[in-house]
């Protein structure tokens, strides 16, 4: 039987591979969006920006910020109801900066541990909702994704190798199948007892905490509500590229369409391991649309990079400076995040 030390000895290295991995994959499709591209063009790309523009792109990121804690304090009604939206809009952007300056994506864990000690809630509880959030935003962004390919250039709808299934037809049968598994989760809820899966326990505990964000599910106006949320979550999100590329006066032009599936691409390079704030598996990723769609090299990697950077700086920068007011510390959160989370273990 292994020590206590042994076993943290064991997760440390865990840790490290799993950084290292994302290092790795980072560095190579950051090489990758670089070749055949010098910086100086990048630059002279960059230095047509307007800045009026750029005011806007903040503003949009804000909105994404109110919007986004505004969802979670409808999934929230069960578990924590006096909740204040607010409360919220720290804890969201708090948790998005840690995932921006941390290595393993720890910052949904940080937003768990901190809003369970913030708001006297349950921490499996405040993190089924935090699951369900994560399945709300796949689900709006695949109809979503659907709904724009049908605009695009053919190989955006071109049929999934060795499959024969188009991309669109993927993209709504992945959002029917998101939307029946919460439904599913919202019966479960309500009918799991002892004697369903009497054999499987450990596998009944498992669907009953997954179950439990989708209270809120269960009202029709709330479920409206909630979902309507969501998929203004990722028409600001499409808003913020389109608005970036009037700030570069980008050529062929970002149309809404173009937008929402740009984004589909960026959202899709953050499963991939990478270094904090996603950086090189974005810039590989919008850039390979943006030139599959005709725009030259220069001006997509700076295009990336500019929608990037001011979304990195504006996320992070509020995100430390919450951390600090409200008196915690990075190194307080990530021991925190831990702690909790090997406790829900």
């Amino acid at each position: 039987m292994s020590t206590p030390n042994e076993e943290s000895g064991a997760w440390g290295g865990r840790q490290i591979v799993a950084a290292a991995a994302g290092l790795a994959v980072s560095v190579a499709l950051l090489a990758l969006a670089l070749r055949n591209v010098s910086a100086r063009e990048v630059a002279h790309e960059l230095a047509k920006v307007r800045p009026g523009w750029l005011a806007s792109m903040a503003g949009i990121i804000l909105l994404d910020l109110a919007i986004r804690s505004l969802r979670w304090k409808l999934l929230l009604s069960a578990a924590a109801p006096s909740a204040s939206w607010w409360s919220l809009v720290k804890l969201e952007t708090i948790g998005l900066a840690v995932n921006n300056v941390l290595f393993l994506r720890i910052g949904e864990l940080a937003r768990t541990a901190l809003a369970a000690k913030e708001l006297g809630s349950p921490f499996i509880a405040v993190f089924s909702t935090i699951f369900v959030e994560r399945m709300l935003d796949l689900m709006s962004l695949l109809a979503l994704f659907g709904a724009a390919a049908r605009t695009q250039p053919s190989f955006v709808d071109a049929p999934m190798p060795f499959m024969g299934v188009r991309m669109t037809t993927m993209a709504f049968a992945g959002a029917a199948a998101i939307a029946a598994t919460l439904a599913a989760l919202c019966v479960l809820d309500r009918r799991l007892d002892e004697s369903v899966l009497p054999g499987l326990p450990k596998v009944r505990l498992a669907l009953s905490q997954a179950a439990m964000g989708t209270r809120a599910l269960r009202s029709i106006p709330s479920a409206g509500a909630i979902l309507a949320l969501g998929f203004s979550l990722w028409i600001v999100g499409a808003a913020l590229f389109w608005t970036g590329g009037k700030a570069l006066d980008l050529l062929p032009p970002m149309t809404a369409g173009r937008s929402v599936v740009t984004l589909a691409c960026a959202a899709a390079s953050s499963f991939l391991p990478a270094v904090p704030g996603s950086f090189g598996t974005f810039e590989q990723a919008v850039k390979l649309y943006l030139t599959s769609n005709g725009v030259a090299e220069a001006a997509a990697l700076g295009f990336a990079g500019l929608v990037h950077l001011v979304a990195y700086s504006v996320v992070t920068s509020l995100g430390i400076l919450l951390i600090y007011r409200t008196g915690y510390t990075l190194g307080g959160i990530k021991a925190l995040a831990g702690a909790r989370g090997e406790a829900a273990r």
